[in-house]
């Protein structure tokens, strides 16, 4: 399948290719290679770090790589016990890609690399995406804030799977809207390839794919958008077949394709709110809206005291409710 999109993308931005040309052959100003270098000297620090720096956060410590080296170890990707469930349930393709990293190389040398070229591949696809939404040369050039979000950088240099996952989901927004222009082969074995990649790269696709492609959809013609519904199917199988073999093994384990609940996973992977209630409820809304609102802008002092206010409130209305 990663085949079949590399094939798809060379297709739908060879018909563009005419206009980019045309577009290139306009000398850069300055503003846009000062974006333009600024973003390379940012890579080559981020691609430094990720080669001569061994893995080192928390979540590739607890899940990302023991599941790789237990991989590597059992020579299967078939379940293996574990104290950390996360090792077994979890999305599994950015992990595939550093175990065969591991493998060729030896060590783990390479690994980090998945995730740093996945932050390439976000910098390219957010100036493709601008230039299907119709903006200029500088217009994708200042979506240079798609390889600049500071967490984005930080986890590009280890081995995560944040910005696979995100690369992903960019992917299948770009030939959705490649779709509202052209409904041809190429760019629906792109977004039934891309959608399924996401969700098998990581869980939080779930939440954040729908609305982006509804939204991507939303842009097209009235034609193209019935075509695109037409097509739904399409997507759907692609997304089982890539997945099948992954929701087996979740069913097998937890009787869920997805993995979760897991009630015997612990405090820390136990997701699920118990009880339900529209006060529980109430009180995570609350509880997330205090950790959003802080800013570094000149009110932030304000935003800061309201946040403690909220989280006095909070521990307040949840000790009423452990009443």
């Amino acid at each position: 399948m990663d085949l079949f999109i590399l094939v798809a993308s060379f297709s739908a931005l060879r018909t563009e290719a005419a206009e980019k040309a045309l577009a290139a052959r306009v000398p850069f100003t300055r503003s846009e290679w000062l974006l333009t270098l600024g973003l390379g000297l940012v890579f080559g620090i981020v691609g430094m770090t990720a080669i001569f720096s061994p893995p080192n956060t928390q979540d590739a410590m607890e899940y990302h790589l023991p599941r790789v080296i237990l991989w590597a170890s059992n020579q299967s990707r078939q379940l293996f016990s574990t104290p950390n469930y996360a090792q077994v349930v979890f999305a599994p393709w950015a992990e595939t890609v550093m175990l065969h990293l591991y493998l060729l190389w030896g060590n783990d040398r390479l690994v980090n690399l998945v995730e740093f070229f996945s932050l390439i591949g976000l910098r390219l696809g957010a100036s493709a995406i601008a230039w299907q939404l119709g903006g200029s040369r500088f217009a994708q050039l200042g979506a240079v804030i798609a390889g600049t979000i500071p967490s984005g950088l930080l986890e590009a240099s280890g081995a995560m799977n944040t910005a696979a996952g995100a690369f992903w989901v960019e992917t299948a927004v770009y030939f959705m809207l490649c779709l509202n222009k052209e409904q041809n082969e190429s760019n629906l074995f792109g977004l039934s390839g891309a959608i399924g990649l996401a969700v098998l790269t990581k869980g939080t696709a779930y939440v954040f794919l729908p609305p982006l492609l509804l939204a991507a959809w939303w842009t097209g013609s009235n034609v193209a958008r019935m075509m695109l519904l037409r097509l739904t199917p399409v997507p759907a199988i692609a997304v089982l077949l890539l997945n099948a073999a992954q929701f087996y093994r979740c069913y097998e384990l937890t009787g869920s394709p997805l993995g979760f609940p897991f009630s015997d996973a612990g405090p820390g992977l136990r997701w699920m709110a118990n009880p339900v209630s529209l006060g529980g409820g109430a009180a995570n809304i609350f509880r997330q809206l205090s950790l959003d609102l802080p800013t570094p802008f000149p009110f932030g002092y304000h935003i800061v005291w309201l946040n403690e206010f909220t989280k006095q409130a909070l521990s307040s209305y949840c000790a009423f409710l452990g009443k």
